[in-house]
């Protein structure tokens, strides 16, 4: 029954308001059935002072014994209650049996005693009076009594209205509570159930949308934190069969020649003074698929974020110098020089140098990749206080505006077979994540048969 958050809050806090507005009417009415019984013994104990004053007039012949009966009357008739007045003498003389339940009640006010019930039913009128007794006294004696009933039977009625009205407000906040809470509860619970439905299907393998955030919460915080975890694995998810797919493609190729050529061998169709030649194909293949392997595991490894970067004060112009130093021979096969320009002697820049001078390496590669023969390279660095900015400009055929969204994608290949050279496919994937790891940002400006250059902009 309670094994769902909803019915767990909606029992949970109906009971509380339930519990609260029971106590809550409770209360007034014993308040309101306390107050209206204790208004009424006040009015009647000083009802029953004003005639205790009236009968001593009396008999002090002050006033006449019709006008203390007509003013004793009158306050009957206010305080809607019964009022005797009885002499002492006669009281003690009477058969205390003929008083019936009030024969104690009356010894205690001859007694001098104030007698209150509140309550008090009478046997010959069968019904409930508020009774109050008190003695007359007369120089310390007591000469008389007074009694004093009023019938509860209107205050019950004026109580049963109020009842009433208590009640009812305590049914109808119960029930406007209820709604209330059963809105809240679905309200909490709903995107908990979106979550658990969500999760399942996410782990069944379906491709489930965003859970709508609403509020600012912990459960709202909890619907943001498994989006994330939703698209994260989306990504990867993709990452993984799109790295599937292409590593199949790219490691098919040379796997293919290299057998080819092995069984070649084997079998005799190649002739012996012709192996070397074909082993040095599949050395070169050999090599390439290593290269391939080692890049994919690095670019694995940077987008699963389980690579970290040390930063310390490298000095850009020595770094550069030993990546064009590192690219000598390759520039000199095409007759290709470098031009380097620095806005600022000496600049420094907070990073890690040996992923830095990856970056800068897969840029001047991919560069020298497509310069036409006879061309410059031409690497600037701006000082922009902030940030460094460097470019990596080549003269060669350029790149399409097509093309130019793609460029940073892996495996990648141009549809221009001008642009289709040797590779992995992976050099400018990998300096693109490791730019962003360093907090900044990578991309690249083209004009096809003008030439490309591509930017590199670093916080300082």
């Amino acid at each position: 029954m309670f094994k769902h958050v909803f019915t767990k809050l909606l029992f949970t806090y109906t009971a509380i308001i339930l519990g609260t507005v029971v106590l809550l009417a409770g209360s007034l009415s014993y308040f309101f059935n306390f107050y209206f019984f204790n208004q009424k013994q006040n009015t009647l104990l000083k009802a029953g002072q004003q005639v205790q004053k009236i009968v001593l007039d009396s008999k002090a012949q002050k006033i006449t014994a019709g006008e203390m009966y007509r003013a004793i009357n009158n306050l009957g008739y206010i305080t809607d209650s019964r009022i005797y007045v009885l002499d002492s003498a006669r009281l003690k003389n009477s058969d205390p049996t003929k008083a019936g339940s009030l024969a104690k009640d009356l010894q205690q006010i001859l007694q001098g005693k104030t007698i209150i019930h509140q309550k008090h039913f009478v046997n010959d009128q069968q019904r409930y009076v508020v009774f109050v007794g008190m003695p007359i006294k007369l120089s310390q004696a007591s000469t008389g009594i007074v009694l004093l009933f009023s019938p509860v039977e209107k205050l019950n009625l004026a109580l049963h209205q109020i009842y009433t009205l208590i009640w009812g407000t305590a049914c109808f906040s119960v029930l406007a509570g209820t709604l209330i809470i059963l809105f809240i509860s679905w309200r909490i619970s709903r995107p908990i159930k979106n979550i658990q439905q969500s999760a399942v299907r996410l782990a069944e393998g379906f491709n489930t949308k965003d859970i709508p955030v609403i509020g600012q919460d912990e459960i709202a915080e909890l619907t943001q934190s498994f989006n994330y975890m939703k698209n994260r694995l989306h990504k990867i998810e993709a990452m993984r069969k799109d790295l599937i797919a292409n590593v199949s493609h790219e490691l098919r190729t040379p796997l293919t020649s290299i057998k080819g050529f092995i069984q070649a061998i084997l079998d005799g169709v190649v002739e012996p003074k012709e192996h070397p030649k074909y082993l040095t194909i599949v050395f070169q293949e050999t090599t390439r698929l290593h290269r391939l392997v080692d890049d994919l595991l690095h670019l694995a490894r940077l987008q699963t974020g389980n690579i970290k970067i040390e930063k310390k004060q490298t000095p850009l112009q020595q770094l550069i110098e030993q990546v064009i130093e590192q690219t000598h021979f390759r520039a000199q096969e095409k007759n290709i020089v470098f031009q380097t320009f620095f806005s600022t002697e000496n600049l420094t820049l907070n990073a890690d140098r040996d992923k830095l001078q990856q970056i800068l390496l897969n840029l001047v590669d991919n560069t020298l990749k497509y310069s036409l023969p006879n061309t410059p390279i031409r690497i600037e660095v701006l000082d922009e206080k902030k940030w460094v900015q460097i470019k990596v400009q080549d003269f060669g055929p350029g790149i399409s505006a097509d093309e130019l969204p793609y460029i940073f994608t892996k495996f990648h290949r141009a549809k221009d077979t001008s642009r289709q050279k040797p590779g992995t496919g992976l050099g400018l994937a990998i300096a693109k994540e490791l730019v962003e790891l360093h907090g900044g940002k990578i991309w690249v400006e083209s004009t096809v048969h003008v030439g490309t250059t591509f930017f590199v902009r670093l916080p300082k």
